[in-house]
């Protein structure tokens, strides 16, 4: 893997989630959510989480970032 590029990749990833991840946190507060729509908003913040996992071991097999014991 050329880690220069997997650096670029992830970093701009992250940033993505962490607006998706912001956003979908802040809709609860906008004004009440029924139960169907806080089921949405669990589901987009559990893909971010899931997300966010591979691209911490993309960074690992990549070897930008220490393996975690």
């Amino acid at each position: 893997m050329h880690p220069e590029l997997v650096d670029e990749l992830t970093h701009k990833m992250k940033v993505t989630l962490t607006y998706v991840h912001g956003y979908a946190s802040l809709l609860p507060l906008a004004g009440e959510v029924n139960e169907e729509q806080s089921r949405y908003v669990e589901k987009i913040l559990k893909g971010v989480a899931q997300l966010t996992e591979m691209i911490r071991e993309l960074e690992t097999q990549a070897g930008l970032i220490p393996e975690e014991d």
